[in-house]
């Protein structure tokens, strides 16, 4: 297989992530339940996750509702927003005007998968750390020589999952593959390709650090000069709304251009080493919306 650029993938998901306004939306739809977190009751000594855990235990209700909506809006944004950007990454492909019955199709479809992965790491990740509850049941402590290799097989899990889940996903939405077979696609791809898509994944995750880095200092900026201008007016919790949301709306749409991209580079030079139902991606014949 030919060598992949990962700078020549990061120059086309820039300029794709900006080609049209549609996929701002959805990425809009992704970001919103993150930038919300700027909206949990936070006191100044806890964690963030210590003020979710507290919402959670005085109403379970509302959190259980919270998170719900949070997971939709995800799973339709990503979906709409995956087969949105295929159709414009592929010049072959027709331009996807999205209809209601192809939204509700992509969603549908991302919903399915999200569960089935989701079930998996549940047992999962009780099998990791089952080591060290027995050792915490009978000896009151865990060795630092068993923390460290559930650490690792742990971060293994993690990769392998990840990893097959990305190109399963691809695989669902984009070709009439059935569930357990673009699941099965996505392993494999991994299996044969996993060089590359390590390398690219340390690749995107030192993306995520650089963004994550800068918007916190854009932030810390944003809000000394809108409190200086708007001060009594907006609070610090809707300056940080306001700002992390446009941020992460784009960096939604550019980190799921991303992937999707590194994956049809993947999957488009012939290689005798991959399946041949890989092709079903490039060829003309592909569904303009996703098969229900």
């Amino acid at each position: 297989m030919e060598k992949i650029s990962f700078l020549d993938i990061l120059i086309q998901s820039w300029r794709l992530s900006l080609a049209r306004k549609s996929f701002l939306f959805f990425g809009f739809l992704i970001a919103l339940p993150v930038a919300s977190q700027f909206f949990l009751p936070f006191s100044e000594n806890t964690l963030d996750t210590e003020a979710l855990w507290q919402l959670i235990i005085a109403s379970p209700f509302t959190a259980f509702v919270l998170f719900c909506l949070s997971l939709l809006l995800n799973i339709s944004g990503t979906g709409a927003l995956i087969t949105l950007l295929f159709s414009e990454l592929r010049p072959t492909i027709p331009k996807q005007i999205f209809t209601l019955s192809s939204f509700w199709s992509a969603t549908k479809k991302t919903f399915y998968l999200d569960s089935f992965f989701g079930l998996l790491f549940i047992p999962i990740i009780f099998l990791v750390g089952l080591p060290s509850l027995i050792s915490l049941l009978l000896f009151t402590e865990i060795s630092q020589t068993l923390i460290l290799l559930s650490t690792v097989v742990f971060i293994f899990i993690a990769a392998l999952t990840l990893f097959t889940y990305e190109f399963s996903l691809f695989y669902f939405l984009l070709s009439p593959l059935k569930l357990v077979t673009a699941i099965e696609r996505g392993y494999l791809l991994f299996h044969k390709q996993h060089s590359p898509s390590l390398l690219f994944g340390l690749f995107s995750l030192l993306i995520l650090i650089t963004f994550t880095f800068s918007v916190n200092l854009v932030m810390l900026g944003g809000v000394v000069l809108f409190q200086g201008i708007f001060q009594n007016i907006f609070s610090e919790s809707i300056v940080f709304f306001l700002i992390s949301l446009c941020f992460l709306t784009w960096f939604a749409v550019f980190s799921q251009t991303l992937w999707l991209s590194f994956f049809v580079r993947l999957v488009s030079p012939k290689d005798p080493s991959l399946p041949e139902s890989d092709e079903v991606l490039i060829k003309e014949s592909i569904p303009e919306a996703p098969v229900a």
